[in-house]
């Protein structure tokens, strides 16, 4: 009885979901150092936005002097990409592209592809049985052929070990690679100063907030941190306590509007939208521009996968989600897909349904990751599964993936013929 007086009082004093489309989300984009992707090409022969298994067997000196080449690069051209940020921001912002990448080939020096392709597939395999963990660990160990002398490995920590402004907005706001920097410094003091803390269990994003505190002055970085906490443990289905939590201790101190909104809302979702309650209802069209609707599936479960054509780890779950349909075909329930791409992406959507062949019931969500729906489960990060049952009544909000066998089981106990 006490609990579901907290959660009507806690019901009644927030604002409605709909509430956070009232003001505008602060644009945090990585708008800086624009030609970074063109010199990654020209300085280290690849294309895309990182750095590939080529490159982690460069030998330390020789990266080093390419890195260094596309940093004077940036540098040169820092006048002319920045005519209305000033050069400072825009070296800034250079060299905290050029740590990311140094950071990435420390990680990963000396890894091999087919080694890595061989580990990860061993990770997949069903069939776990006899030594697969001995071989697991062996795998894992064989993925890197060549190891980091100490002197070099030294050399690149005390180049990755210099000063970061932890109160810059502007470069937060506009460099993807300086707030991972940032993220990279309060995460590792987090680990090695409350270590005991977490392993007794306590919450971990308000003891990365109190690092946060410690480190940064300007309000909006720490508001921004703040967001991200409420975020994180939403898309973790933490239960209604925990949240409250969470929720009463950061909130006082957050001011940006959009922020404020977001955990009021959020917690509003994550108490209303709970195991055994109605589900939020959606209405959403096929690829053949059919109207699909969650009322009328209403009569056997249904597990819905959020998932988008441009995500690399929802597409890595389609072929075992492919195994579960067929297994579960002519069974007390749909598999409903729900992609979050954009409208104007809803072509190539189409494609990739159509050309892949994929099952299920495909739809695509009014409105992407903003869309009705996807707000009410707080759900920003994807994929996501759920599962409903007959009645419409919601069994899980944050489900077992396709890929964990753990979910085969699951549903043989609650489908029936």
């Amino acid at each position: 009885m006490m609990y579901k007086k907290i959660i009507t009082a806690f019901v009644l004093l927030l604002w409605c979901a709909g509430s956070i489309a009232q003001t505008k989300k602060p644009v945090i984009g990585d708008d800086l150092f624009a030609r970074k992707f063109d010199l990654l090409t020209k300085y280290f022969g690849v294309k895309g936005q990182g750095l590939d298994y080529s490159v982690y067997n460069f030998s330390p000196q020789d990266f080093l002097n390419r890195l260094q080449q596309m940093r004077e690069a940036g540098y040169t051209n820092a006048a002319v990409l920045s005519s209305f940020t000033g050069n400072q921001l825009e070296r800034a912002a250079t060299d905290a592209y050029c740590a990311m990448l140094l950071r990435d080939y420390q990680a990963n020096y000396g890894l091999d592809s087919a080694r890595d392709a061989a580990f990860f597939t061993l990770l997949q395999q069903e069939d776990r049985s006899g030594d697969y963990e001995k071989k697991v660990e062996q795998a894992e160990r064989a993925r890197f052929i060549l190891r980091m002398s100490a002197a070099d490995s030294s050399r690149i920590a005390q180049l990755l070990n210099k000063p970061i402004d932890m109160n810059n907005a502007e470069l937060f706001r506009r460099s993807l690679p300086h707030r991972r920097a940032l993220d990279n410094k309060i995460q590792n003091l987090l680990f090695r100063e409350y270590q005991k803390e977490l392993m007794a269990g306590e919450e971990e994003g308000l003891l990365k907030m109190t690092v946060v505190k410690r480190l940064v002055t300007d309000p909006f970085i720490r508001d921004y941190y703040a967001y991200q906490v409420m975020e994180e443990a939403l898309n973790r289905d933490k239960d209604s306590l925990a949240l409250q939590k969470i929720y009463n201790t950061i909130l006082p101190e957050v001011k940006e509007p959009y922020y404020r909104e977001y955990m009021k809302s959020g917690l509003n979702n994550a108490l209303m939208y709970v195991a055994g309650k109605p589900a939020p209802l959606f209405t959403y069209k096929d690829v053949d521009g059919k109207p699909v609707s969650l009322k009328d599936l209403k009569g056997k479960y249904v597990y819905i996968d959020v998932w988008a054509t441009w995500c690399g780890p929802c597409k890595a779950e389609i072929p075992y989600l492919t195994k579960i349909e067929e297994r579960f075909e002519g069974k007390n329930i749909h598999f409903v897909s729900i992609s979050v791409d954009k409208m104007s992406s809803h072509a190539a959507w189409k494609s990739y349904v159509n050309d892949n062949k994929l099952q299920g019931i495909q739809v695509i969500a009014d409105n992407n990751i903003e869309s009705d729906f996807i707000k009410k489960f707080s759900i920003s990060y994807i994929p996501r599964f759920l599962l409903i049952d007959p009645k419409g009544n919601i069994v899980e909000t944050n489900a077992r993936r396709p890929s964990d066998p753990a979910l085969v089981k699951q549903l043989e106990e609650l489908v029936s013929d």
